[in-house]
């Protein structure tokens, strides 16, 4: 028997399931359209820019063939002075530790959006528009690293040649006979300074391009790194979309 004046109890259902599944999707979609959009901002961030720039430079920096064509014998004679060369290298090492610099600000920004791929895998069809941008930009982080690659293997020839010729020229100086010859024929000793000039050159030319080269090597490895963790995320948003049957997206291949 109810008393008088007690209000009856009021039972609230609960959230029909299609509903609960609504508000995950539209949830996930809305996460899904950030994640779109600052993934095209990665795509975009500054480093891609430079980058550029630095292997534009870098395939303009004087190559090994251009060291070969020195002849060690004949710098003293020509009052050879490594002015633009060293300025040449000295920018090559200062482009690539800026653009390292700025690849790590990326690599970084990239490693904070785990949260968003793991909250768009709530929705198959938010996975999949994630998976698309996710390829896209992995196929730039590759190509943007095999050009690189390619260029690393034309500053280590010129690295490699200046080394040659900077003990070519360290050598004659230790060499009795080849000393006096260059003394003898200049009548002085300004032939001796220019020679070792050249090799001082040279071991400055060499510091720079070896900065270079361990610049360019740490931002490789990063980008090796980086690849790999794009594409875990990509398979996984993959497999999600796969499961409702709404992917058109291939899988990544390495």
């Amino acid at each position: 028997m109810v008393r008088p004046n007690t209000p009856a109890l009021q039972v609230i259902p609960p959230e029909k399931p299609d509903s609960l599944v609504t508000n995950a999707r539209d949830i996930a979609r809305s996460v899904s359209d950030s994640s779109s959009s600052e993934i095209k901002t990665l795509r975009l961030a500054k480093w891609m820019t430079n980058g550029l720039q630095l292997l534009s430079f870098l395939d303009n920096l004087k190559s090994y063939s251009d060291y070969s064509a020195m002849s060690v014998s004949g710098l003293a004679g020509r009052g050879f002075v490594l002015t633009k060369e060293i300025q040449q290298a000295r920018e090559a090492e200062q482009r690539s530790r800026r653009t390292l610099d700025e690849y790590q600000q990326f690599s970084r920004e990239l490693s904070r959006k785990q949260l968003q791929f793991f909250r768009s895998s709530r929705d198959p069809r938010a996975a999949s528009q994630v998976a698309f941008q996710l390829s896209s930009l992995v196929a730039e982080l590759i190509k943007r690293r095999l050009e690189f690659e390619n260029q690393m293997s034309r500053l280590l020839a010129t690295v490699a040649e200046v080394n040659s010729k900077r003990g070519a020229a360290l050598e004659i100086l230790k060499d009795p006979h080849a000393s006096m010859g260059l003394f003898m024929a200049s009548v002085g000793t300004g032939e001796l300074a220019m020679l070792l000039g050249a090799a001082e050159d040279f071991a400055k030319i060499r510091g720079a391009l070896n900065s270079a080269v361990a610049s360019i090597n740490q931002m490789l490895s990063q980008m090796r790194c980086d690849e790999e963790f794009i594409r875990s995320w990509y398979e996984a948003s993959i497999s999600v979309c796969e499961r409702d049957g709404v992917c058109n997206m291939p899988r990544a291949t390495k």
